[in-house]
Order: structure tokens, then sequence, then C-alpha cells
């Protein structure tokens, strides 16, 4: 009989006494036992050292390590470095995880002698879900496959954005004889982007992955970042992450897979995303990236996230005319709600969303509002590709 694989689950921690106990409890009562938990304190303010103090003396299994704040990257670098376990799995701190996770993971992980098995997860408002499944069809995948059916099909190139497999690292699990040196020679600067930093190498490497079809871990949604950093601010992080995955990503591509095309929506997501006052430009009658939007266009404008708050800022500075701007949230000045939209005098609607299957819902109901098509603008994965170019190298 084959001896209890050991589990190690590493949990980096910073400010997030509210959360912490959900997260560390939710491990704790795994119907799996894990081996050991690894908590990385990396210098918090609050009350979590506390927190992390009282469990470990309640739990043998518990091990902190505590650190100057030095951001997410050198945090699990510490925790990993610290796990003794035959596999790697990670919990955010203030996130949690589903009784049975571990227990049908780890399952899946050592009947098929898996480097990796994936997940979906749970998108967590807090008062209300969103399950975000795999795309990819669920089973285990080896050899070429993992090239032919996985890698060659992670980001969807059609729409924007879409990932077939999430890039998040917390609702996975991987053999540590994989996951440590990739993990480990990671540049502490990132703080953006760093779960696929490890993640794409993983999968271009792996011989065997498992697709679970599973949707187990919550990914909490909320305002507040869970790590600080102090070593870069995220144009740098930005920079330095996207440099180093271009790297894997073209050298993982001599396998004939369409990577290239994949990197090129995902670098064009991160840099909206993250960099979004740097991303966003007019130029010769093109507004990047959404094509030929000219000045003399009143806009409606749809969205009020991160995204959408500055390309209103941008659109504002260029010049545009806006005629409103609507979401759905509606809790911001100067936003209406979508049921509105009909008594405004626009010419045209941005969306300025960048998540394939919200913008696909947006125009849906625009549409059945009676807003013809042609008159609904997003971001346009093929312009974005060909005008990849109009981006400076260095993404900053």
């Amino acid at each position: 009989m084959r001896k209890h694989a050991t589990l190690s689950v590493l949990v980096p921690v910073y400010n997030v006494e509210k959360y912490l106990r959900r997260a560390l409890d939710s491990i704790l009562t795994q119907t799996y036992k894990v081996h050991e938990i690894i908590c990385v304190d990396d210098g918090s303010t609050d009350d979590c050292p506390h927190i992390l103090q009282e469990y470990a003396e309640r739990y043998p299994k518990i091990k902190v390590i505590r650190k100057e704040n030095g951001g997410l990257v050198s945090a699990r670098k510490a925790a990993m470095q610290a796990a003794t376990g035959e596999y790697i799995a990670h919990v955010d701190s203030d996130d949690y995880i589903e009784p049975d996770m571990y227990r049908d993971l780890m399952a899946l992980m050592t009947e098929n002698d898996a480097d990796i098995v994936t997940s979906g997860l749970i998108r967590d408002y807090g008062n209300h879900v969103v399950v975000e499944r795999e795309t990819i069809p669920a089973g285990l995948y080896t050899g070429d496959e993992v090239r032919e059916k996985i890698c060659a099909s992670l980001i969807d190139i059609e729409s924007f954005y879409s990932a077939n497999l999430s890039a998040h690292i917390t609702n996975k699990i991987f053999k540590r004889e994989l996951v440590y040196p990739l993990q480990m020679k990671l540049d502490d600067r990132i703080c953006v982007g760093e779960d696929a930093a490890v993640i794409y190498p993983c999968l271009f490497q792996a011989d065997r992955v498992y697709v679970s079809g599973k949707n187990d871990y919550h990914y909490c949604v909320r305002n507040d970042s869970i790590m600080g950093v102090k070593t870069a601010d995220s144009a740098v992080s930005l920079s330095v992450m996207l440099d180093y995955l271009e790297k894997e990503f073209y050298r993982a591509n001599e396998t004939g897979t369409n990577l290239d095309k994949q990197f090129e929506v995902f670098r064009n997501y991160m840099l909206l995303l993250r960099n979004t006052q740097q991303a966003i430009f007019y130029k010769n009658g093109l507004l990047y990236p959404f094509g030929n939007i000219t000045r003399d266009k009143k806009i409606l404008l749809y969205g009020a996230g991160k995204f959408g708050s500055v390309l209103k800022e941008k659109l504002e500075a260029e010049g545009f005319r806006l005629a409103a701007w609507a979401d759905k949230a509606g809790k911001r000045e100067g936003v209406i709600h979508p049921s509105q939209i009909g008594a405004i005098e626009y010419d045209i609607v941005i969306i300025a969303v960048l998540v394939s299957k919200a913008v696909k819902e947006i125009r849906r109901e625009l549409e059945e509002q009676g807003v013809g098509s042609h008159r609904i603008y997003e971001a346009n994965v093929e312009f974005m590709i060909q005008d990849a170019s109009r981006l400076e190298k260095k993404y900053v």
C-alpha cells in the first residue's frame, strides 16, 4: 500500500488579520491530512503575528517564518525553502478552500503520477460568487498532449481576455521537484503577474498534467491587495515579469504551438490591467486598443472598474466627448445604472471591461436594449496583435 503522500501548504501573510483565521481553519479542516502548513509573515503590522503564534502553539503542523516585507514572491520563496512535502499547494491568506479540495486533487495527483493537478476557482465577492471553470476538458494529459492540447490553448487568442486554464497558482497542486526551481528563480521585484510567472513555465516543463474540472478554491475579491512590496513599483515589476515570461513563452514555442500569439494577448491584457495609463493611447484616428474611434464621436463608457476609471480620464485628457459613464454597480459619483442608457444621447458605446465572458454578457444586454452591434466597441484582439508594435518594448 502506498504511503500517505506528503502535502505542504504555503501561506504568505501580510496584514490580513480579518481573514487569516478563516484561511487557516479551511486548511486545518481538510479531509486530506496535510503534512505541514508553512506560514510566512512578510512584515505584517497588524495582529497577524499574534494570530500566527496562537495557531502555531495549538497546531504543531503549522510552521511560522517571520521576515521583513519583501512582497509575495520573496514570501513564497521563503515558504518553499522550508517546505518538506513531496507536493506543494498554495493558499493566499485572505482566501479559503472547500473541505474536500485536497482529498480530491491529491487522489488525482497520486493515482495518475501527475506533475500538476489543476482546477478552476470560485471568485467570491462576499455577497455573491462567480464560478470560473476550466474550459480545457477534464482528464489526464501526457507527453505531447500537454503541448498540443493544453499549452496550445492556455489563452484564447480569438477573444480578449479569456484563459482556458487559469494562471492562478492557488487552485493547483504541484510536484515539489517541478515547481521548486521555477519558483526560486523568480525576481523578487515581481509584484504583478507573479502567479503566471510560475504557472506557465511549470506547464511548459510538465510531462503529466491532470485537469480536474473541480472548483473548490474561494478567491476572495477585495479592494486592498494581500501582499505589500517595497522593492519595486508596479511599472518596473510589470516590465520584469513580462520580459521573463516572453523568454519562457518563446523558448517553449519551439514545440510548434502558437505560444507567441498567446503571449501577445497575455502581454496586452497585463498592460491594460496593470499599466493602464501607458497602454491606452490615441494616434492617427485609432484609439488603442479599440480601433477606429474618432474624437467627433459621442461616447457612452460602460465599466467603472480600475480599467474603466483610467480610460475615462484618458479619454477626457485626449479631448473625446463623453455622453455618460455606466456600470451595474452604480456606486460611484457620476456613474449611471445601465437601465438609464435609453435616456442618453450617444454615438457609440465603449465596453471598458477586459474579461471576455463579462464583455459578452454586457454586449448581449445592450443589444436587448436596442443598441446596434455596430455601435458597440470592445478591446479588439486582432487590432491589438497587429498593432502591438505601438507598445514600447520595455512595457513602461
